[in-house]
């Protein structure tokens, strides 16, 4: 039977999937036309670091935590990447949408599931299991059969730059964004024991903000952007749109879905959390037909059952893992390993000095 704390962080997966999937909505109605999407994000990322500080306990627990042991070098290096990793995937998809397409875009989201089981495993987070491959096939089918656009989708990507060496550059770039998740996921894992969700998002905005905001004013000096900065609409109409938008951007996604990912994070495994990313194209068919009565073909259909039973493939790969490792046992395989190297080490460090000390009683 499955433990409540299990159910409850496979919920917070399913809701912050749905969250994702409506500001997709929510950004394609108000936001997409009237700002940069990189002037945008950080702007949004500056505005969110005074209420993630609030939920995270507000001065008194950051400097009780910085101060503790419990942020002890490790854990800083952890955190840096873990802003790095932030920074990463945010740019990336930014510039890697621009150079090729919302549809190609959307085909690579299948990728980082792919490089989170392969990092788990060769980092020693998790085990190699043939339900996770299982998951990362069915992933990439299901996403695959979402991606096909209409024909008037089409249109609008064929809009975009099609050189090939651009294109080529922007492939890379959506390749590299799924190394940054997965990579950022893992590194989240490592340091939630001993921290909060929402401490965790807090330092990982505050150490990606000040890059985006380089990247940003970089942009917009090199104009490699086509919007100025701030990016605020023209008309009263367009405003309360852009307003709307940002508020549930900084409100649902950036605190409420980042901190429920982050939490679940925390219980399951990082490639169930990975996973479960691929619910957010799923999330976005399904209220797009709800909300703009937007049609869905025979392959959306498809697609859907894909995700879905990819989704319950991991979850399937995590339930096996968790008898083997034992009840309740949700750690970094790494960190027995190193415990382990420790022992040792210590071992050879006392056989030295018994062979010292025999050296020593010999020679005298």
């Amino acid at each position: 039977m499955t433990e409540p704390s299990t159910l409850t962080a496979y919920l917070a997966l399913f809701f912050s999937g749905l969250i994702f999937g409506v500001w997709n909505i929510i950004a394609k109605l108000t936001i997409s036309n009237n700002a940069s999407p990189l002037l945008f994000t950080t702007v949004r990322s500056i505005t969110t670091l005074p209420f993630l500080f609030v939920l995270a306990g507000g001065k008194e627990t950051i400097n009780l935590s910085f101060t503790s042991l419990q942020i002890n070098k490790s854990n800083r290096k952890s955190f840096l990447l873990l802003g790095c990793c932030q920074f990463g995937v945010q740019t990336c998809y930014i510039y890697g949408v621009k150079l090729t397409s919302s549809q190609i875009a959307s085909f690579f989201q299948c990728v980082a599931p792919v490089v989170t089981v392969g990092l788990a495993t060769l980092l020693k987070f998790e085990k190699l299991a043939k339900m996770k491959v299982c998951a990362c096939f069915l992933a990439a089918a299901g996403v695959t059969a979402l991606s096909v656009n209409t024909e008037e989708d089409d249109k609008d990507d064929d809009e975009n730059n099609t050189d090939d060496k651009i294109n080529m550059l922007g492939i890379g770039l959506l390749l590299l964004e799924a190394f940054f998740i997965s990579l950022g996921t893992l590194l989240q894992k490592s340091v939630l024991p001993n921290h909060s969700a929402t401490f965790v998002i807090f330092m990982q905005t505050l150490i990606s903000t000040p890059l985006l905001l380089c990247v940003c004013l970089i942009a917009t000096f090199c104009k490699l952007e086509l919007e100025s900065f701030p990016p605020w609409p023209d008309t009263t109409v367009e405003f309360r749109g852009w307003m709307l938008g940002f508020c549930y951007s900084i409100i649902f996604c950036t605190i409420v879905g980042y901190t429920a990912r982050a939490w679940a994070n925390k219980i399951l495994n990082a490639s169930v959390v990975v996973v479960s990313s691929i619910l957010q194209p799923l999330t976005t068919c399904l209220v797009a037909w709800f909300w703009l009565d937007e049609r869905l073909g025979w392959l959306q259909f498809v697609g859907g059952i894909l995700i879905v039973l990819a989704c319950l493939a991991a979850g399937k790969a995590q339930q096996k893992e968790k008898k083997l490792l034992g009840e309740g046992v949700y750690t970094n395989l790494k960190k027995d390993e190193e415990e382990e190297e420790e022992e040792e080490e210590e071992e050879r460090e006392r056989e030295r000095e018994r062979e010292a000390d025999n050296t020593k009683i010999e020679q005298s």
